[in-house]
């Protein structure tokens, strides 16, 4: 079907909104990380480290909170893998999950730590680049990735950035796949990743697609992806 010129440029105009969109994000981010920030939501009120990734201004992590609250999570052995503020496993651990939260980035694990005194919630936190120092079984690994393709220049920079080949993807799936263990990821996209290109690694490293689950919102569309290795 041939497009029209009005509707090429459109179709243009709409890529453009788009990208200058993802950058306003990103600045953003980077701006409001350089300084602690007070964050809160559905009743857990935290503080957020500079350098560690705030929930704020992205719709992502609140979404896959809202959908994973709906889940029965009592005595379920959760890990949160690149936890950055801790958000959904707080949130799990009230709902009875025994969690583990871990992150590459020592200020993340940090905060992770003071909060989960403070809220008086038994979060283990680790500081771990993926499953490096993570050997024990979980029944579900929770994950909302980096996804813009640019390489990462900072342990900050990482919490966006998955490379300009996917390299986190790449080195996750490998890892993931290599466990002798019986687990399930269940892993949020936004719409704005490259989700076939992400699905086709995990594919390839053996892994099955066990359900993919769209979250409709009216301005972006996420799929959250549940991906077993055995």
């Amino acid at each position: 079907m041939e497009v029209s010129p009005a509707g090429r440029a459109r179709i243009l105009h709409g890529v453009m909104i788009k990208k200058l969109s993802e950058k306003y994000q990103q600045w953003n981010y980077f701006r409001k990380s350089k300084k602690t920030q007070a964050y809160s939501f559905k009743g857990i009120k935290i503080k957020i480290l500079p350098g560690v990734f705030s929930p704020e201004g992205t719709r992502t992590t609140e979404l896959f909170a809202s959908y994973l609250l709906n889940e029965d999570w009592n005595k379920k052995k959760v890990l949160e893998l690149g936890a950055g503020s801790g958000l959904l496993s707080f949130l799990l651990c009230q709902k009875g999950a025994e969690v583990t939260a871990s992150d590459i980035s020592e200020n993340a694990i940090d905060g992770i730590k003071q909060n989960s005194q403070a809220l008086d919630l038994n979060v283990h936190a680790i500081n771990s680049n993926l499953f490096e120092k993570l050997n024990e079984r979980f029944d579900i690994i929770i994950i909302n990735p980096p996804f813009f393709q640019k390489d990462p220049k900072s342990i900050a920079e990482s919490a966006w950035y998955c490379g300009k080949n996917f390299d986190y993807f790449i080195a996750l799936f490998e890892q993931f796949s290599q466990r002798d263990l019986k687990e399930q990821i269940w892993m949020i996209l936004s719409e704005n990743a490259d989700i076939e290109m992400i699905e086709s690694i995990a594919l390839s490293k053996g892994l099955a697609i066990q359900d993919k689950v769209n979250l409709e919102t009216h301005d972006e569309k996420h799929v959250v992806f549940k991906i077993s290795n055995k």
